[in-house]
């Protein structure tokens, strides 16, 4: 079966009464009933007769036989605008895709007739491994080949993968989940493959003090058999883990809330080559949730982002470089806690993007993206009606996007619950996105048929109708190993 997918954005005035329920929490928000009329064409001058019309703010219809459609969607008074979607059989093997935008007209939007050309791809949900639908989250994600193919890797807070006892982390065969060994005791905050020089493993950070029988301290080895510690481990929670090769060697880095590492201090990063734990300067005066390696055009640095305020009694606001020697500030930093960090071409150059967002007593969250170019810091326009914890550069079909994910239900006046896409001039919802819980992972992946984003959290319903691991992309089903 093949589809077409066609976008309107609508824009209204406010009235009338609404319950949202948002992150388990329900409450009064104004609503405006707006009633959307139009048709949808093909190309060739063909009714699309049969097609399904959604929209991002929740609501479905289906196109008559004259491709004509009328769709009532109860909008939240501070969203100014959504997402409209309608997709249908063309058969052949064709795919089709098309976008219009049109102005406020009251209480009843006219889109008119919306004409669709040929496309090869339309990013939509598709059907993904499932972690069990009632527990715990997905924080991490990876692939690792053990030497049987590369498999998705799972990690978080979730004792439960289908119906297989996990204890925190899994993998995915292709058929199911499998355990790895008795898993953790706590919570898996980090996921990085490195060569240490004795192969490919996969590391694994957290709250943990036991991986399957050994004790290992925050932060642990697997080789696809079993098992190992790094050392002595770190002195406290690990939250952040890359891979990275900025001082000339490749080696393994660590961050999170500790202040040794091996048996010496480490303030909240650490080296590891493989053999031992190295400190990076004096380090950071606050907990680091993020890492990421990026070249401002001086070359490749390492930077951190987190909590704190300082950098080897240097200041630096959320945000700090190193370049395998000594830190430096970034720019002036930004306001908040950083909780992500990833570099993303938009057409204008790579660039570094931070965000996070900060939950304050009685005041509504309000989050900003920024984006660092190497010389100065500016923010994407649109703020974020929740926090961020993970960002990823992904290009789904209809062109380069940084994608989104977090608490929120809206970026700026657009309806996009937990999960959006910005394309360098503005944001896109995902379809409905996903509910019931935030997204806290990413990770792009392409086993054959083509990539695809893979999202992770705790949400427990997507429109695919998958739970904590969802799919968006062009292609089908991936299979990861076996």
């Amino acid at each position: 079966m093949s589809h077409a997918i066609v976008l309107a954005v609508l824009s209204w005035s406010a009235g009338g009464q609404t319950r949202v329920v948002a992150e388990g929490r329900t409450e009064a928000r104004a609503e405006n009933e707006v009633l959307v009329v139009g048709s949808v064409w093909t190309e060739r001058g063909r009714p699309a007769a049969g097609a399904r019309v959604e929209s991002s703010a929740g609501g479905e219809t289906w196109t008559a036989a004259d491709g004509s459609f009328a769709l009532a969607v109860g909008v939240p008074a501070d969203v100014r605008e959504i997402e409209l979607t309608a997709a249908f059989d063309l058969g052949a093997g064709a795919s089709f895709a098309g976008r219009a935008f049109v102005a406020p007209l009251g209480p009843t939007a006219d889109i008119g007739r919306l004409v669709v050309g040929a496309d090869t791809c339309r990013p939509r949900w598709l059907p993904s491994p499932t972690v069990d639908p009632a527990l715990g989250s997905v924080q991490a994600m990876a692939v690792y080949d053990a030497g049987s193919g590369g498999e998705l890797y799972a990690a978080g807070t979730f004792t439960i993968a289908g119906s297989v006892s996990t204890r925190r982390i899994a993998h995915w065969t292709g058929v199911g989940w499998e355990a790895l060994d008795g898993g953790m005791d706590e919570q898996v905050s980090a996921l990085a493959v490195f060569d240490d020089s004795r192969g490919p493993a996969l590391f694994a950070g957290g709250n943990f003090r036991s991986a399957g029988s050994v004790a290992a301290n925050f932060v642990a080895r697997w080789d696809g058999v079993r098992w190992s510690t790094l050392g002595a481990g770190t002195d406290g929670v690990v939250l952040a883990l890359t891979a990275s090769n900025v001082d000339g060697t490749n080696a393994l880095y660590a961050a999170g809330s500790f202040v040794r590492a091996g048996s010496g201090f480490a303030r909240r990063i650490a080296r590891w080559n493989g053999t031992s734990w190295a400190p990076l300067g004096d380090g950071l005066y606050d907990a680091v949730n993020a890492l990421a390696t990026f070249d401002d055009g001086s070359g490749p640095a390492l930077y951190a982002g987190g909590n704190f305020q300082y950098a080897s009694l240097l200041p630096a606001n959320h945000v700090a470089r190193w370049d395998g020697t000594q830190w430096s500030a970034v720019g002036n930093g930004v306001d908040d806690p950083v909780l992500a960090l990833a570099t993303f071409d938009d057409g204008s150059g790579p660039a570094l993007y931070a965000a996070g967002g900060t939950v304050r007593l009685n005041t509504p969250i309000a989050t900003k993206i920024y984006r660092w170019d190497g010389v100065r810091w500016s923010a994407l326009p649109g703020e974020l009606d929740g926090r961020v914890f993970t960002l990823q550069g992904f290009d789904d079909g209809d062109g380069p996007g940084l994608f989104v994910g977090g608490s929120f239900t809206r970026v700026g006046g657009l309806a996009s619950s937990r999960v959006a896409r910005w394309d360098g001039t503005s944001w896109h919802a995902l379809g409905r996105g996903v509910a019931g819980g935030p997204v806290e992972s990413m990770l792009v992946v392409d086993d054959g048929p083509g990539p695809a984003l893979l999202v992770g959290g705790g949400f427990r319903f997507s429109p695919s109708g998958d739970a904590r691991v969802a799919r968006w992309g062009c292609g089908p089903k991936p299979s990861f190993g076996r």
